[in-house]
């Protein structure tokens, strides 16, 4: 292991690996500290749970070269239907009417993260695994940070970014001082895959309830991921519940579009809050993934928010090591935050007004919402602004999420002279 990177990245999960591949694919020195093996059950990124990748996250891992593995695991979301349970209304989108063969794609957690895995195993890219960032200060032309390891004395290790990608609860974030502001929605998510007599699950359903959204997913074969949301004590007892007592209140409360739900997997409960930073930087400190933001999973967007925040932060990053210059300097992150705040407020005002405006009981806002679905499913213009919202374009679309491969990019910015030796103490 070296004692010298440009950036150092605290976590290995799905953002953290993304951001460590992108950025060695593109030269810059980079270590990755993750707690948890990445083969271990405990691995909080790697478990049940499937990701709905959206077009412009579709567009970053091509930019890497790691889409054609992807697709070979991911299942294509061709049409999306979404209804109120026992009311009128309901809103239809296709893939075709918005002129693309898919409006995104559902890839299970484990199938992700092992892809990323190998990349990284096959990347330049220093894995210190199992141990955990302990303490990290600022020094000349950068900062010193404390790794930990089992099996290991405490080592200090120097860069000119340290990036947090360690969840919800960062000691990281809690370190530099950055205020949070949460909201508890009172409710959690029941997590399974389950599979239906119907093989042809290319539509993504989400359903609102009265006790909140049910989501189904699209899996490869006859699999779908399930999304159950309702109340803590509610989704416990459906977690302990005999398979079959659990698909038939599964059919109850979905109905039949989707076929005959046959069998179900592993069951997970979630509590669901909705967090977010102040500010994604301080100091040479940048927060990424549930660090930054943790979302309410009624639209599937946190982890497309999160691949866009790494696209825009391995451009600056490219940018400024390709010039000589230094990753972590004040005018880097100023733009990086100045760049994704702006997504950051939209994604999370709408998804939060999404979640608020569907559980609201009142009538006359019932009637409301159940009328804005026909509406939407009647005038082609709206149906196509909100495809496009599902693929992902929330405002300005970093560069390598929209087309630009990671080669072309680093092109763009120059070759760093071969040969030159990364040295901090002769960053400009």
């Amino acid at each position: 292991m070296k004692e010298t990177y440009q950036i150092v990245i605290s976590g290995g999960g799905l953002v953290g690996a993304s951001l460590a591949v992108a950025l060695a694919g593109g030269g810059i020195s980079v270590a990755v500290i993750e707690a948890v093996p990445f083969d271990s059950r405990r691995q909080p990124s790697y478990d049940d749970r499937s990701v709905a990748l959206s077009m412009t996250s579709r567009r970053f891992f091509e930019s890497l070269g790691l889409w054609e593995a992807l697709a070979a695991v991911a299942a294509p979301i061709r049409r999306i239907h979404v209804s109120n349970q026992g009311r009128f209304g309901m809103a239809r989108l296709a893939a075709e009417e918005t002129g693309v063969d898919a409006l995104g794609y559902v890839i299970a957690n484990r199938d992700l993260g092992r892809v990323l895995w190998q990349a990284m195993q096959e990347a330049d890219i220093d894995l210190w695994c199992p141990a955990r960032v302990t303490g990290f200060a600022g020094e000349d032309h950068g900062m010193g940070v404390e790794v930990t390891g089992e099996g290991m004395p405490a080592r200090r290790i120097r860069a000119q970014l340290l990036v947090a990608a360690d969840g919800q609860r960062s000691l990281i974030r809690e370190q530099c001082g950055i205020d949070t502001t949460e909201h508890a929605y009172h409710q959690s998510a029941l997590i399974a895959n389950v599979s239906t007599d119907d093989p042809a699950a290319e539509t993504a359903y989400e359903r609102f309830t009265d006790t909140g959204p049910l989501a189904l997913l699209p899996l490869t074969g006859a699999r779908r991921s399930l999304v159950w949301t309702t109340d803590a004590a509610q989704a416990m007892r459906l977690r302990d519940l005999p398979e079959e007592r659990f698909l038939e209140a599964l059919q109850r409360h979905f109905g039949f579009r989707a076929g005959r739900f046959v069998r179900v997997g592993r069951r997970h409960v979630y509590p669901l809050t909705l967090t977010y930073a102040r500010q994604i930087i301080a100091g040479r400190v940048v927060l990424v993934g549930n660090a930054a933001h943790t979302l309410h999973p009624v639209a599937g967007q946190g982890f497309n928010l999160a691949v866009r925040d790494i696209a825009e932060l391995v451009d600056l990053a490219l940018a400024a090591s390709a010039r000589g210059g230094d990753c972590g300097a004040a005018p880097v992150l100023n733009d990086f935050q100045r760049a994704r705040l702006p997504d950051h407020r939209r994604l999370i005002s709408a998804t939060d007004w999404l979640v608020r405006l569907f559980c609201h009981p009142a009538p006359l806002l019932r009637w409301g919402r159940n009328a804005g679905m026909v509406v939407l499913d009647l005038l082609p213009p709206c149906k196509r602004a909100f495809a496009y919202r599902a693929m992902g374009y929330w405002g300005k679309t970093p560069v390598l999420c929209s087309g630009r491969t990671l080669t072309s990019l680093t092109r763009r910015y120059g070759e760093v002279p071969a040969g030159q030796e990364f040295n901090l103490e002769n960053v400009v």
